[in-house]
């Protein structure tokens, strides 16, 4: 078994829940002792699942990442209309958000139907709620 980098405390709780050990998660207290006790081979597919787990869990938190950075600091372009200033959405930019939004709508409903999406749920649907409003102003 290899440890990696995207387990998380939630991860660790799911080891010792398997293994029926717990030990303590603080950096400064946690041990090679620890997992050396939990008698990894008896437990290894158990722990395997949880691995994989981290590690799909980890992609999602990614894409969810991205997500949120690019519609957090997503700009507006405007262009004139008569003599009324800038009034109407560029066109060009407009399809292009358009696209991109479809894009993010679409990762994020692949996201939902995961069965890794459960420490991301929450946060996913809002974002997912999010950028349907922002869909139904666009097109209006």
């Amino acid at each position: 078994i290899v440890w990696v980098k995207e387990i998380r405390n939630r991860h660790w709780l799911q080891v010792m829940h398997v293994t029926k050990k717990s030990f303590q998660l603080e950096a400064n207290i946690f041990k090679l002792k620890f997992i050396l006790d939990i008698d990894l081979l008896k437990h290894r597919d158990a722990i395997e699942e949880i691995l994989c787990g981290s590690k799909a869990e980890l992609e999602l938190e990614m894409k969810l990442r991205h997500i949120e950075e690019e519609w957090t600091e997503q700009i507006l372009k405007f262009q004139s209309f008569k003599s009324r200033g800038l009034v109407l959405f560029d066109q060009d930019h407009m399809n292009h958000l358009l696209d991109t939004l479809g894009d993010a709508k679409t990762t994020l409903s692949a996201m939902l139907t995961s069965k890794y999406v459960k420490p991301l749920r929450e946060e996913a649907a809002t974002w997912s709620l999010k950028l349907d409003e922002v869909s139904e102003v666009l097109e209006e």
